[in-house]
């Protein structure tokens, strides 16, 4: 027997008796093509998926490594004051005397802000 499918030209030549299983055989095809299109559908909903991860795992190292750039010109900064404040110690008091002008500007706002 041919193979038959939904376009053949011996699906039109079955008989009588035949028919019956000519429509099975189209609801078949039907169900296979629609089974298909859902894979396809799966196919493109998962790379979509894929890709979204893809973008989130950029993003978190991004952050990842802008946090330790911000942190290690922090620690920089802080390691280059111990420095200079130990093999130059004449730096302490102007260290000292600029901490204080901060402390007063400040003080100086929070007081605008208490009346």
């Amino acid at each position: 027997m041919p193979v038959l499918t939904i376009g053949s030209p011996a699906l039109s030549t079955l008989t009588a008796a035949d028919k019956p299983l000519a429509r099975q055989l189209e609801a078949e095809n039907k169900a296979l093509a629609k089974t298909e299109e859902a894979a396809d559908k799966v196919i493109i909903e998962k790379e979509a998926i894929v890709a979204k991860a893809a973008d989130k795992d950029l993003i978190a190292r991004h952050s990842f490594w802008g946090k330790v750039w911000f942190y290690g010109k922090i620690l920089l900064a802080v390691a280059a004051l111990v420095a200079a404040c130990i093999f130059f110690p004449a730096v302490i008091p102007i260290l000292a005397s600029i901490g204080r002008l901060i402390a007063e500007a400040f003080n100086s706002l929070l007081a605008l802000f208490r009346k």
